[in-house]
């Protein structure tokens, strides 16, 4: 029964998450600390990855005031295929998705906020078919658990 839940929840999942917003900005380092954006309870901050410099985020939710020099630099952005491509190319975070999806990498649980994760993430895939294959292997393997008792 419960992995039945589960297996529900997860298919229900793209319906009920809203996508997060695609920040870019520049970290500020002094002699002892490296400074970046910061989220609240309410705010929850995924960083996908830094190239040359900027850094690449997602974020959940209404951003509190971060430190001036990093409000200066700190831009919402809208992803167009060439920052698609290179987002993708360099956020391990999507890069590992992609290995689970296509079967190089073992098989998870993930935890109710990695399914939310994942799904904000799902516009970095090629397409919505590599989503709709994910979601059938994993009709395939409800099945195949349900036969096997």
């Amino acid at each position: 029964m419960k992995k039945l839940i589960i297996f529900l929840f997860i298919l229900l999942l793209p319906v009920s998450v809203q996508a997060a917003d695609l920040y870019a900005y520049q970290k500020v380092a002094d002699k002892y600390t490296t400074y970046t954006v910061f989220g609240s309870q309410d705010c929850k901050i995924t960083e996908l990855c830094v190239v040359n410099g900027i850094a690449y985020i997602l974020v959940d939710g209404v951003l509190p005031e971060q430190l001036p020099d990093i409000q200066k630099t700190l831009k919402q952005v809208i992803l167009n295929p060439t920052l698609k491509k290179l987002i993708a190319d360099n956020s391990p975070t999507i890069k590992l998705t992609k290995k689970r999806m296509s079967g190089e990498e073992p098989e998870t649980r993930y935890s109710d906020e990695d399914e939310i994760l994942l799904k904000q993430l799902s516009e970095f895939f090629d397409s919505p078919e590599a989503q709709k294959a994910h979601v059938d292997k994993g009709r395939l393997w409800f099945k195949s658990e349900e036969t096997s008792k």
